[in-house]
């Protein structure tokens, strides 16, 4: 298990992290050995899909051919009508939110501290950390279930040859190096 820091200030933790393991020679610290990046620092009950920014730690693994997963807390996004009325029906009229402010208004803030986790999301998001744990730790074959054959043989080759592109996970683009 590794966890990065300074992740406010840009990913400096999570890209060196993968930029020492894409040169190291020892087993089990090279990229090669990495088959998942689990990213469970910000969860999100009850859920929604939502897309990748590239503004989190699971950017470099992703860039890098790594396959990546999260829970995610919502965030600095704004919550909508919808959600409020959907979360109103799981846990009762009046505690599905405010609509047209952000998720989480301590998002990256002074108060984004022990005080402002909600026990009940916390419990709910180490049960569903949990299962991914376990159903990934159920398959006989990791790799292949992660990777089929053309995506390995892609990520092998990918390995093998240093990119001439760099991902810029901070303004979410390639740049040419």
């Amino acid at each position: 298990m590794t966890m990065w820091g300074a992740e406010e200030v840009g990913l400096v933790g999570s890209d060196y992290h993968v930029s020492q393991a894409n040169h190291s020679t020892t087993e089990g610290e090279r990229l090669s050995d990495y088959l998942v990046n689990l990213n469970y620092d910000m969860q999100n009950l009850p859920y929604n899909i939502s897309e990748l920014g590239g503004g989190s730690d699971y950017a470099s693994f992703l860039t890098a051919g790594i396959v990546i997963s999260g829970l995610n807390a919502g965030v600095s996004d704004v919550k909508t009508k919808e959600e409020r009325d959907y979360y109103d029906q799981m846990f009762g009229q009046g505690k599905g939110g405010i609509a047209g402010v952000t998720y989480d208004h301590c998002y990256h803030d002074f108060c984004d501290s022990l005080a402002n986790i909600n026990p009940l999301v916390h419990y709910k998001l180490t049960q569903a950390a949990a299962y991914v744990l376990e159903y990934l730790g159920r398959h006989d074959d990791l790799r292949l279930y992660l990777y089929p054959q053309s995506e390995i043989q892609q990520l092998e080759r990918l390995l093998l040859h240093k990119s001439t592109r760099k991902y810029n996970a901070q303004t979410e683009f390639y740049k040419k190096n």
